[in-house]
C-alpha cells in the first residue's frame, strides 16, 4: 500500500513538471520552446506514454468524477442475426460534457476523445495519442498526446 502510494505521488510530481511543446492551430504562434505544464488525467486508467525519448511516463488517474459525455439511448427494434441471436439496438444521442473542471492556468487535462471532441472551444484538453498494441494486439500505451485540430 505505502509503494503504491509513494508511485501514485512519484507520478504527480512527474507529471507536474513533464515538458509539453505547444501545440499550433490558426491563430496561435508557437512558443517554439517547452512550455512546463501541470498534466492532470482524467481518464479513469493510468497511461503509460510514449516520450520523444522513446521511454514511458506512467500517469495516474486522478480520484473523483471522470469527465463524460451525456448520451440519451433510445430502444429502437432489436436486430436478428443469422445463428437466430436477438442482438438490441439503441439510438444514442450526445449532449454535453459532464464532471469536466474548468480551465486552470498553465495546466493540460488528458481525458478520452470523445470528451474532447464534445469540448469544443477548450483548447486545455488533450487526449491519448495513437495506441500503441502488444503482440495480442491489447492496448499498452499511446505515443505521446493529441489535441483536437478543431479546438
Amino acid at each position: 500500500m505505502i509503494i503504491a502510494v509513494g508511485l501514485v505521488v512519484l507520478a504527480a510530481l512527474v507529471a507536474a513538471v513533464l515538458a509539453l511543446h505547444v501545440w499550433t492551430r490558426p491563430g496561435r504562434k508557437p512558443l517554439g520552446r517547452p512550455l512546463q505544464v501541470c498534466v492532470r488525467n482524467l481518464t479513469p486508467h493510468a497511461l503509460n506514454i510514449r516520450l520523444e525519448d522513446q521511454s514511458f511516463l506512467v500517469l495516474q488517474p486522478e480520484e473523483g468524477p471522470v469527465p463524460r459525455v451525456a448520451v440519451r439511448r433510445t430502444s429502437l427494434p432489436p436486430l436478428k442475426g443469422l445463428r437466430g441471436e436477438v442482438i438490441p439496438l439503441y439510438a444514442v444521442e450526445t449532449g454535453g460534457v459532464v464532471d469536466l473542471p474548468p480551465p486552470a492556468e498553465n495546466t493540460i487535462l488528458v481525458v478520452s476523445a470523445m470528451v474532447q471532441a464534445a469540448a469544443r472551444g477548450r483548447d486545455d484538453l488533450v487526449s491519448p495519442g495513437e495506441l500503441i498494441r502488444d503482440e495480442q494486439g491489447r492496448v499498452c500505451g499511446c505515443r505521446g498526446l493529441a489535441i483536437s485540430a478543431d479546438s
